[in-house]
């Protein structure tokens, strides 16, 4: 098949940028689908605002250079859309191939609102999302039929599938334990900071390490309304702060860590972030909002969500104390649960196997007359 990705967002990356430097999950997400595609033997092309046209890792990337009109989108079998409700534009210019929105974000974000005009859902051929609970969101607010939607999921980063862990749990050795944040800081990183005394109170010796920027969003450090978290990050007994990684360096750093930490306030959609985390083998603590509970697949340790932050900054303490003591109370258990964690996030979180479930689902579109 000749299949196009289109991401309308002007970030300058390309199929090797998450090996290079930190890249967001959207965009991390295409340049792995596209690669295993293509290692599949499709003819994938990712139109998106590269600056150095090529081919990289055998999708071609031409940039946005000659122009995108009808005659070259109809050229190809499935034309992806990422994020951007913006169907009508395309089916103005002329687009006949069969045209389809993959979306991470939830219903609630400005780039899907135009879906809750009629005229906008039908310029769609096919909706591909991420989970079950953003499924079931779209199809409560804007009225998408079930039948309209494919749910392909999210997996982990090639890095982590061939993970090795660096040393015995914590929970075997007697170590402090180390806790790991790699979202976004807008996601929980205040609450966990506020949590984090607390938590090293009770567990004398605990370690935060801190992983997350805006940079993942190509926001320089300068512009970045975050710094001043980052510096809390930096100034707490026992907390460190490292900023975002790109992946391969990612996953080394959580091949280290015992825990993530994540007391997320922003209703995740999927959340790559826990999937790279029980791929690695952390214990994962977390809150239930979004699709966390889906993600997760029972092996999470998740808390209500709260948008006051001392409240559940203290919940989340008592909860992430409670699996530490529990660990370590019962190791066996512990043990258990992380390797059948860690089998089905390996099995379930892998892009390979998405390609799989992406080409049934675009072999099922059909062209428009």
């Amino acid at each position: 098949m000749k299949i196009a990705f289109f991401d309308p967002i002007a970030w300058d990356y390309t199929p090797l940028t998450p090996f290079e430097r930190p890249l967001g999950g959207s965009q991390s997400a295409a340049v792995y689908l596209a690669r295993e595609l293509a290692a599949r033997g499709h003819d994938v092309t990712l139109f998106n605002g590269a600056s150095r046209p090529g081919v990289y890792l055998g999708v071609d990337c031409p940039g946005m250079s000659g122009g995108i009109t009808s005659d070259r989108v109809n050229g190809f079998d499935a034309a992806i859309v990422l994020n951007s409700a913006n169907g009508q534009q395309f089916r103005a210019a002329g687009v006949t191939a069969p045209l389809v929105l993959w979306s991470q974000h939830a219903a609630d974000q400005p780039d899907v609102q135009p879906l809750g005009h009629a005229e906008e859902r039908r310029a769609w051929d096919g909706f591909f999302l991420v989970s079950q609970w953003q499924a079931e969101s779209y199809a409560a607010t804007f009225g998408i039929p079930a039948e309209r939607i494919a749910i392909l999921r999210n997996a982990a980063a090639p890095a982590f599938q061939t993970l090795e862990r660096r040393s015995p749990p914590f929970f075997r050795t007697g170590a402090p334990p180390v806790l790991a944040y790699t979202s976004t800081p807008f996601r929980g990183l205040a609450i966990l900071l506020t949590a984090f005394p607390a938590i090293r109170a009770a567990v004398p010796g605990c370690r935060l390490r801190v992983y997350s920027s805006m940079g993942v969003y190509q926001v320089a450090e300068a512009s970045d309304d975050y710094r001043v978290l980052y510096e809390l990050a930096r100034a707490l007994p026992g907390s460190e702060y490292l900023g975002s990684l790109p992946q391969t360096a990612l996953a080394e750093a959580l091949a280290e860590a015992d825990i993530l930490a994540y007391p997320n306030v922003f209703a995740e959609t999927s959340c790559i972030s826990v999937m790279e985390a029980m791929a690695a083998g952390c214990l994962v603590v977390s809150s239930k909002l979004g699709a966390l509970p889906e993600t997760t697949a029972g092996f999470g340790f998740l808390m209500d969500a709260s948008m006051e932050v001392v409240s559940m900054a203290r919940d989340f303490a008592t909860l992430l104390v409670a699996v530490i003591a529990s660990a370590r109370e019962k190791p066996d258990q512990i043990e258990d649960r992380l390797r059948r964690q860690h089998s089905h996030a390996r099995t379930a979180y892998d892009w390979a196997t998405r390609a799989q479930e992406w080409e049934q689902a675009l072999q099922r579109l059909r062209p428009r007359r």
